[in-house]
């Protein structure tokens, strides 16, 4: 090799090796996710699954990403979240991601929000946009998609429910949930002829209990299993569901699929996958160029049928042929 082209060799190395941080990672998405990492695959399938899409669908078009696990307690009083959510946006802003993507509502309310100088997509959240700050000029994400009025109307064909009551463990966005549904239940009813009457918010296994053992709805739609406590440990959600199973006197039906694996009647539900998918579309949009401003908020189109053919059977409910064959599984 002559002296020219090692020259330039060496030029071609230098430059690789010495390039700014910046440009080593001008495309590098930083992902905020809902929960600390151990929580991560016991949280609920529907987080998991949408973190697991995410990180498929960035590795499928080669997009270096960072997944970032906060400790961020929405228990905690107001000044350990203000601290814990500062950290974290000095964290990902020392970063410098192209684009940072945000689950859940509070990591959305009080990081996402005061970031002002990264593209940020939001996803799997349970609030409306407006209750959690978006959109915002640097900030646009994919709603979920409700299918509740879909579930109610599903629930009164099959057992002649005319009222339903909703259970979940407490949370933040379970808060949003509940004043959406207060505020939705005139027209629900309308369309569906199922009368709302409560959603009965729980921190611990035994509320859970005692609400399901005097349950006076006709209908049980249950929401979000995990996390409830049993003196110093958290349930698993599988376990909370199939207590239920045992001890219910109504049918119940769920917000999600991992419920109805363990025992809930049936659940039409946002895909999961889709909507990280989704996100990672929008991601993509960005590190091409598109600004923010004229990305426009959106909502998970896709939805899912899933049904428990033992849970009909306990129940002594027949679901009839035309909805079992639409159905995108049938856990026997």
């Amino acid at each position: 090799m002559n002296k020219k082209h090692l020259g330039f060799l060496i030029f071609l190395l230098l430059n690789v090796v010495f390039l700014p941080p910046t440009l080593m990672a001008e495309n590098r998405v930083v992902v905020l996710t809902g929960v600390l990492e151990e929580q991560a695959s016991v949280a609920g399938s529907g987080l998991t699954n949408c973190i697991g899409a995410i990180k498929e669908a960035l590795k499928k078009d080669n997009i270096p990403a960072e997944f970032l696990y906060s400790n961020l307690n929405e228990t905690a009083g107001e000044a350990v979240i203000a601290e814990e959510a500062k950290k974290t946006v000095e964290k990902i802003e020392s970063m410098k991601p192209r684009a940072l993507i945000v689950l859940n509502d509070y990591r959305i309310k009080y990081v996402a929000t005061q970031i002002t100088d990264i593209p940020i997509v939001a996803a799997y959240f349970f609030n409306s946009p407006q209750s959690i700050g978006l959109p915002k000029p640097n900030i646009t994400g994919i709603a979920r998609g409700s299918y509740a009025a879909d579930m109610w109307k599903m629930a009164h064909q099959l057992t002649g429910g005319k009222t339903v009551g909703m259970l979940s463990k407490k949370s933040f966005a379970m808060d949003g949930i509940r004043k959406i549904m207060f505020a939705r239940a005139p027209a629900l009813e309308q369309a569906t002829g199922v009368k709302f009457t409560d959603m009965y918010l729980c921190e611990t296994f035994a509320e859970w209990q005692n609400h399901v053992k005097n349950w006076s709805e006709d209908l049980m739609y249950i929401i979000d299993t995990s996390r409830l406590t049993e003196g110093d440990r958290e349930l698993m959600p599988e376990e909370s569901t199939k207590w239920t199973l045992e001890n219910a006197k109504a049918p119940f039906f769920s917000s999600n699929e991992y419920d109805v694996r363990y025992g809930a009647l049936f659940s039409i539900v946002t895909s999961d996958v889709a909507w990280g998918r989704q996100a990672v579309e929008m991601v993509k949009k960005i590190l091409a160029g598109t600004p923010v401003s004229d990305i426009p908020m959106e909502t998970v189109t896709k939805g899912s049928l899933f049904i428990n053919a033992k849970t009909a059977e306990k129940f002594k409910i027949d679901i009839p042929y035309e909805i079992l064959e639409t159905a995108d599984h049938i856990y026997e």
